[in-house]
């Protein structure tokens, strides 16, 4: 459960429906989740469970408010991987930390141009969602097919049940974000990383620089890729995808920049500057909330 953050004095507590306490949110806490499972659940949509609400005085445990009913509808734990789809998964991108230079010519070896580009993959379902046999891709503004470039995902690359994926370029070269995540997690609300190694005819400079926007565009679809010309950029065959930043598409006025989320908002980013500006709320798994229940959900310079 999410709200407004705890004010002063008082504390929130959720308890079931015999009374029994399962959790306080203390002051300034934005969130309550109960200590232990309230039921085992159902598939979605899940069981209607009922609880109650109310705010108590810190000073005198015994002033209380009228307990507020509410439902809830709890979901089983679901273990058994499924495939991605335009319904169980959102795609965004972005730039933790985008300075830096390329020494070497082919941008393969100690590549930091760029350093911090990430694609995250929201999981919305409450089963892991394994990208073995899809992959991503990316084309700039013009469309052109030098610019296709793409990362084949494997069986490793599973997403956790309402959790996140994040694969980032380089991020060991990064030296203001280098994206200190959390510990891998493949519980609700869990994590899974990787690295972002793309494939393509070139690969030097800023991978998603999206300066005008055009026909610059990311997506997720169905199988692995080995030439550009295997490509298909037909929002018909994809699962996820982010829309080219152009005033024809119905979209938003172009961009210039080089970072951008999954709901449409430009980013202030230049290319080879360090971020000026929050790119909200889809950031490294706080797409699904309430991420602030988890410990070191995010690094703090792209969470705050």
């Amino acid at each position: 459960m999410q709200f407004a953050p705890v004010p002063q004095g008082f504390e929130y507590q959720l308890l079931d429906s015999s009374g029994m306490l399962l959790g306080t949110a203390s002051e300034g806490h934005n969130h309550l989740r109960p200590a232990a499972r309230i039921t085992t659940g159902l598939a979605p949509p899940g069981q209607k469970v009922s609880l109650g609400l109310r705010a108590c005085a810190t000073s005198d445990g015994t002033c209380c408010s009228t307990l507020t009913p509410l439902d809830v509808m709890v979901v089983s734990v679901c273990q058994s991987p499924v495939a991605p789809s335009s319904t169980n998964v959102v795609l965004s991108e972005y730039v933790t930390n985008g300075e830096g230079a390329c020494p070497s010519p082919d941008c393969a070896t100690m590549d930091t141009c760029q350093a911090g580009e990430a694609v995250e993959i929201t999981n919305l379902s409450n089963c892991p969602v394994t990208l073995d046999g899809y992959h991503f891709a990316y084309r700039n503004s013009n469309a052109s097919t030098a610019s296709y470039r793409w990362m084949n995902f494997g069986s490793a690359d599973v997403i956790p049940p309402r959790g996140v994926y994040v694969a980032i370029r380089n991020r060991q070269y990064a030296p203001a974000c280098a994206a200190p995540l959390g510990a891998e997690s493949n519980g609700l609300y869990g994590l899974k990383i990787s690295r972002l190694s793309m494939q393509g005819p070139n690969l030097c400079s800023g991978w998603f620089n999206n300066t005008g926007g055009g026909m610059s565009e990311l997506q997720i679809s169905p199988g692995n890729i080995s030439a550009p010309e295997l490509l298909t950029f037909t929002p018909s065959a994809t699962v996820a995808r982010v829309n080219p930043y152009h005033p024809t598409t119905g979209s938003i006025p172009s961009c210039s920049s080089v970072g951008f989320n999954a709901v449409d908002s430009c980013g202030s980013v230049a290319s080879g500057q360090q971020p000026t500006s929050v790119l909200s709320p889809n950031q490294l798994g706080r797409l699904w909330h309430p991420c602030d229940a988890v410990v070191n959900a995010a690094p703090a310079c792209v969470r705050d």
